[in-house]
């Protein structure tokens, strides 16, 4: 029986998959034209599924050589003989799995001592390109992992060479080369010596552009889901299912298949939208190597913490513009992506919930409010929430711990202070998510579902019955 995977590459035979024929026809065709190209995607956005279902689709065709970086030794990458050494072997190893004939894998082996490895390895491209019956396509994963390296933008500037001497008719050179990584190789940081520093180089700007959209839509969502339902008959509403996953993941794929895993497996198959919500409910509470590496990321980078931060906290717009270093990393990590009226996002609900979630860890409110059983014990009453008394307790919370701090500091930590507040409150009955707009940019600030019912808060400063008034007619507009 297939399962959701949530670790390495997805085996059609083993597991739900997601029909991406569409995507695998556009980046076929900048295979048969030639083209020399990128994909770089965040970790588990399902670039090595891709590349072997690139792989299956063209092994009729071409000769396709697969290796990965990621399995190599870092000493490989030290020296220039040792690269081109640990390169040549990972290539035989592909020739001898796709059937090569001896003749080509004995060319293809050839060592020139009284010639630079580099020069060595070109010469041996040409050798096995002119003698192969089928085209050669060259494909290689985690190819960024030693970006900053000078032997690996030496050897990409060699692919580069041989490409564009290849398009003047005068050198012979892999029909096309797809590079697969987390990182846009396309420009590199190099450090030329020990005191300097990192500048860029480009040694892959031949690269075709790649804009195929890797994450799913719900109708592609939808097509893992019948696969599924023909195996399993749950009489769940496919389109339902697939535009609520859509909406909290945005079609990232490892979390498309994680939250289906928790339904699946942990959920009794609750194929709805309420066992989607506890099924993202249970997800925030869970240590992946995705949440990982999205603290991690936004952690370790000042500039990135920041932005986020304004994001979800501050609620300053920020204007995407691509060639900001910042928003340019965000993007690369898919923690942020271009929003409506060209404003930065955060690129999924998500990983906006579980943001806020680490913001929470790291907001101590100034006074110890109580046990997730006390607080649930006063406010929840026949099993429905009191969100008036809710309310009510946090303005006197904020009244008294943060009387004293000025009014600039209520507006830009008012919501996150206020979630904090919340959280032990509604901690594994309810749930809570932020809309960050509406279809005219009018934020609403807090939705809180408990049970059946749902709450909308808007939070704001008290500045007189008036401004209320206002302020209530505003709100009507946004529910309209």
């Amino acid at each position: 029986m297939r399962e959701f995977n949530i670790t390495g590459a997805c085996i059609p035979k083993k597991h739900y998959m997601v029909n991406i024929s569409d995507k695998l026809d556009h980046i076929l065709n900048l295979v048969d034209n030639e083209k020399y190209f990128v994909i770089n995607r965040p970790n588990q956005y399902g670039k090595t599924t891709t590349l072997n279902q690139v792989r299956r689709k063209l092994s009729d065709k071409y000769i396709i050589i697969c290796i990965s970086f990621e399995v190599w030794e870092e000493n490989a990458f030290s020296s220039e003989r040792l690269f081109v050494n640990e390169f040549i072997n990972a290539v035989k190893k592909s020739l001898i799995l796709n059937n090569a004939d001896p003749e080509s894998i004995a060319n293809w082996q050839n060592i020139d001592a009284l010639i630079s490895p580099m020069t060595n390895l070109g010469q041996n491209i040409v050798s096995l390109v002119d003698s192969s019956d089928k085209e050669i396509i060259l494909i290689i994963d985690e190819a960024d992992r030693s970006r900053g390296n000078q032997i690996l933008i030496d050897f990409l500037g060699m692919l580069r060479a041989k490409y564009l001497s290849r398009n003047e008719g005068i050198d012979i050179a892999f029909k096309s080369v797809i590079l697969a990584g987390v990182h846009d190789i396309k420009n590199l940081r190099l450090r030329l010596r020990a005191d300097d520093d990192y500048v860029y180089d480009s040694p892959w700007n031949i690269a075709a552009p790649f804009d195929i959209d890797m994450s799913f839509s719900p109708g592609e969502i939808s097509t893992m889901l019948i696969q599924y339902e023909n195996d399993h008959n749950t009489g769940m509403d496919i389109d339902t299912v697939s535009n609520r996953l859509y909406y909290f993941t945005n079609g990232y794929p490892f979390l498309v298949s994680y939250i289906c895993k928790i339904i699946d497996e942990k959920l009794s198959k609750e194929w709805n939208s309420d066992g989607i919500d506890k099924a993202v409910k249970m997800f925030l509470g869970e240590k992946t190597t995705l949440t990982d590496s999205l603290i991690k990321n936004i952690e370790n980078d000042r500039e990135l913490y920041d932005l986020v931060y304004t994001l979800l906290v501050t609620l300053d717009p920020i204007d995407y513009i691509s060639s900001n270093s910042t928003i340019e990393k965000g993007v690369m990590y898919d923690i942020i992506s271009k929003g409506n009226n060209n404003k930065v996002v955060i690129s999924n609900k998500i990983f906006e919930l579980y943001i806020y979630n680490h913001l929470m860890s790291k907001k101590k409110l100034s006074r110890n409010i109580g046990s997730t059983d006390d607080m649930n014990r006063k406010y929840v009453s026949n099993g429905k929430l009191d969100m008036n008394k809710i309310l009510d307790s946090f303005k006197n919370f904020m009244h008294s711990e943060y009387r004293n701090k000025d009014e600039n500091f209520i507006e830009r930590e008012g919501r996150l202070l206020f979630l904090a507040f919340l959280k032990p409150i509604i901690n594994g009955s309810g749930f809570y998510y932020v809309e960050a707009e509406t279809g005219e940019d009018k934020r609403m600030d807090v939705i809180v579902t408990y049970g059946k019912e749902e709450f909308i808060i808007e939070l704001k400063i008290w500045r007189g019955a008036s401004n209320m008034k206002e302020l209530l007619i505003n709100l009507q507009t946004i529910l309209a």
